[in-house]
């Protein structure tokens, strides 16, 4: 085990610096990621014990923060923990933790095998953003040129629930083409209404059967299992209140197709959403999972090495 480390093998300065001033590492997927916990939500809370970084190369899934993880550990001696988004369990193909509805099951069940890797609740990090109080008064502030964008509270829930519910019924469609590892269209689901993605599914569904790479694939199971298990979440969404459901259906829609449909629905830019950042770091509101997550990851680091 050596305490010496090339510049080279940190992503940014901020590495270089963590790994000088010994601060415990945790590791995130992107630079969107970075950018949140560092500028936005704890910009000072626990900057003297923690360092955010990126796994070397700067971007990473599952597999990347590992390897760092088992670096910083077995090399430099420095404890390290990690943070990735819900969806690296439909890269994994692992649709029952993908679909799995029961948080505290989730969270003890370690969906990727490392203890020292938590995944989100939510579906992408930025998903803590759409936090409902703070996304209506950004919806109604900043839509322009839709004259029939909803205003009411209540209206507007109910929109952006049938916007979420559209987004969460492409699941298994996304869940085929990740099975035969075949690039998901980038617009679809962004403007279809949902009796449209529900038809499309269906003949995209009889296609795939026709399909000499379907029929001889291994995931087969996918086009019954996955529907279901979409069917299950969507029903349990719509027995709870329509804030309640949407904030909850963010654990199983994709983060960037929803914020696409709002964007294209209220006439909003695709950056806006930065807007929300600002407002909780205003406001000082920060996602409480990870804010319990990073004291744990305190808490453990001191009594294995002491405080």
């Amino acid at each position: 085990m050596t305490d010496i480390a090339a510049f080279d093998e940190f992503a940014t300065d901020n590495g270089i610096a963590g790994h000088n001033e010994r601060l415990i590492r945790v590791y995130l997927e992107g630079k969107t990621d970075q950018t949140l916990f560092q500028d936005y939500w704890f910009t000072d809370q626990f900057s003297d014990r923690i360092r955010v970084l990126l796994p070397l190369g700067g971007e990473g899934g599952c597999t990347a923060i590992s390897g760092a993880i088992d670096k910083s550990r077995n090399d430099d001696g420095i404890p390290a923990f990690g943070i990735v988004d819900r969806d690296t369990l439909l890269r994994r193909k692992d649709w029952q933790w993908l679909y799995e509805p029961d948080d505290e099951k989730f969270r003890r069940g370690n969906p990727v095998g490392n203890p020292c890797i938590v995944v989100s609740l939510f579906w992408e990090i930025e998903a803590y953003l759409l936090e409902p109080p703070l996304l209506y008064d950004w919806i109604r502030n900043n839509h322009r040129g839709c004259p029939d964008a909803p205003c009411a509270p209540t209206a507007l829930i109910s929109d952006l629930l049938e916007h979420a519910i559209c987004v969460l019924e492409k699941g298994p469609v996304a869940a085929i083409h990740q099975a035969l590892k075949v690039r998901f269209p980038e617009k679809w689901c962004v403007e279809n209404s949902l009796e449209e993605i529900r038809r499309e599914r269906q003949t995209f569904f009889l296609k795939v059967r026709t399909r000499p790479d379907w029929r001889e694939s291994e995931h087969q199971p996918v086009i019954e299992i996955v529907p279901q298990l979409v069917d299950a979440i969507r029903s349990a969404a719509l027995a709870k209140e329509a804030d309640d459901a949407f904030w909850w259906l963010l654990r199983f829609v994709d983060t960037k197709r929803l914020l696409a449909r709002l964007c294209h629905r209220y006439g909003l830019k695709d950056t806006a959403h930065w807007n929300l950042a600002g407002t909780m770091n205003q406001s000082r509101k920060y996602p409480l999972e990870f804010q319990a997550f990073l004291e744990r990851v305190i808490s453990a680091v001191d009594a294995e090495y002491g405080a």
